[in-house]
């Protein structure tokens, strides 16, 4: 699904996504969204996947964040992405994980996609069938309040 919702047009502009997704999948591919360039040697944008037993957050310019799934059985993880300016911070299950991470990078004019990804030249590609059961892009940055109860 294409968000068409550019988050990189403008590197410097506030937003925040927030994401409820199912852990479980058998597809090979488990993207759950990105707007991310994959263009070698360019790699920028923000990109959540699920790889053996955590959660693989490619963000900034060649920038990964790894975050362990929750072992108690949950199929159900909720994730909240926070940018202002050019720091990210970032929330799993209504716990700030990470914060302060610099996600400045070039100008990038994909599109925000559910469940794939685009090549370089905006060809949908590792379509996944993560199930999303809920995604939502603000215009703006959230309030740590309202990051943590999403």
């Amino acid at each position: 699904v294409d968000t068409r919702s550019q988050l990189f047009f403008d590197p410097l502009r506030d937003w925040s996504v927030g994401v409820e997704f199912n852990t479980y999948s058998e597809s090979e591919s488990k993207v759950i969204f990105s707007c991310f360039s994959e263009k070698a040697y360019e790699n920028r944008g923000l990109m959540l996947l699920i790889e053996e037993g955590y959660l693989d957050i490619a963000y900034g310019e060649n920038l990964h964040l790894n975050i362990s799934l929750n072992s108690e059985g949950a199929d159900w993880a909720k994730m909240v992405f926070v940018k202002t300016g050019n720091k990210l911070s970032v929330y799993y299950n209504g716990i700030l994980a990470a914060e302060g991470l610099d996600i400045s990078c070039e100008p990038y004019i994909g599109t925000t996609i559910l469940g794939a990804e685009m090549t370089e030249s905006f060809t949908i590609f590792r379509q996944s069938a993560v199930k999303i059961n809920r995604f939502q892009i603000y215009n703006e940055s959230l309030e740590p309040e309202e990051a943590l109860a999403w």
